[in-house]
């Protein structure tokens, strides 16, 4: 919990120099993944009731989100070289 608070804390200050419109996206994408969170854990205990079976679960749900995150980071610069012979 520590650990979270000083890393919340890090990424709150380093958007507070940016304009205000960015604190808005750091604190909404804060509250997405929060809520992200707590669902994905709700359906995993739900879907099976043995608590080693649940966590797996909830750990493979969370590399999906990784491996996503991944390869739409990589997937950007095709967008904006598409986009741009429009403009």
């Amino acid at each position: 919990m520590v650990a979270n608070g000083i890393y919340q804390n890090t990424i709150f200050g380093m958007a507070a120099k940016l304009p205000g419109k960015y604190t808005g996206a750091v604190v909404l994408g804060s509250n997405i993944s929060g809520t992200f969170t707590a669902v994905v854990k709700i359906l995993s205990s739900l879907m099976t009731s043995n608590i080693r079976m649940a966590a797996i679960y909830y750990f493979i749900t969370a590399l999906f989100v990784l491996l996503i995150c991944f390869d739409t980071y990589f997937a950007l610069p095709l967008n904006v070289s598409i986009y741009s012979n429009y403009f």
